[in-house]
């Protein structure tokens, strides 16, 4: 979710997506307040959903980022490595 922050803090996206926002916040509130190995069952599902959210938004961040020309060849190789990003 690196690039994600990188990204955001580069200005390159243009419009935060509340629903991420969201997401990182109440995924950083359940860490802090259980821990990572204190949690229960529904806490971990919330967990995973958070997660997915952050997830999908970091693959959109990115592919906004590669269709606006901002990813050098290494970093355009990093994210498709990673699944960030789809080269066809």
């Amino acid at each position: 979710m690196r690039a994600a922050h990188e990204l955001h803090a580069a200005q390159t996206w243009p419009v935060q997506n509340a629903e991420y926002l969201a997401a990182e916040k109440g995924f950083e509130e359940l860490i802090a307040r259980k821990g990572w190995d204190h949690l229960n069952r529904d806490e971990r599902r919330l967990r995973a959903r958070y997660a997915s959210l952050m997830a999908q938004h970091e693959v959109t961040v990115v592919q906004h980022a590669h269709e606006l020309g901002l990813l050098d060849a290494e970093h355009t190789a990093a994210a498709v490595r990673l699944g960030l990003l789809n080269q066809e």
